[in-house]
């Protein structure tokens, strides 16, 4: 879950930050509040940031992607596409000049979620001329899908990785 809240974070956002501890899972509350209990607003803690159960390396391929993608580095065009699962969010965003989108998916729980992801009408401009996407590019894997029908089939594994992210190709 800590996965999918960075994800959450670092693709809807321009910018995001996170707390120390963050990536080293820290998670417990003080009793009757929302606030953690060894966070930095309380202490001052030295922490091993190598400590086996990290996700730092998952923080560092979500701030590759964001780089590597003009859409996620703003927030003014985003579009949230209807998913028929409650436990998956779903959206597009596009860059200023419309050259770059990326289609993001997110699990919202730990189940494994197979879903469709209806991104047909999604336009990008090539040269000046703005086309329907085509097909799409996992960031994550390079993996190149063609769009069926308008959209494509997406299997989910929060285990493995809750978010999909996919460049838009036309």
């Amino acid at each position: 879950m800590f996965k999918s809240r960075a994800a959450l974070g670092a693709m809807l956002s321009a910018s995001y930050g996170l707390y120390n501890g963050f990536e080293l899972l820290e998670h417990e509350a003080l009793p009757g509040s929302e606030e953690y209990r060894n966070s930095d607003k309380f202490e001052i803690k030295p922490r091993d940031w190598d400590r086996p159960g990290n996700i730092k390396p998952y923080l560092g391929l979500l701030n590759r992607m964001r780089r590597e993608n003009r859409a996620l580095q703003q927030t003014a065009n985003l579009r949230f596409i209807a998913i028929d699962d409650s436990n998956v969010i779903g959206f597009v965003k596009q860059s200023a000049d419309l050259t770059n989108a990326v289609a993001v998916v997110i699990a919202l729980s730990r189940d494994v979620h197979e879903i469709w992801l209806p991104i047909g009408d999604t336009r990008i401009d090539v040269g000046g001329e703005r086309r329907h996407v085509a097909a799409v590019e996992n960031l994550v894997t390079g993996a190149r899908t063609v769009l069926d029908w308008g959209g494509l089939s997406l299997r989910i594994e929060p285990d493995r990785d809750p978010a999909v992210l996919l460049r838009c190709l036309a």
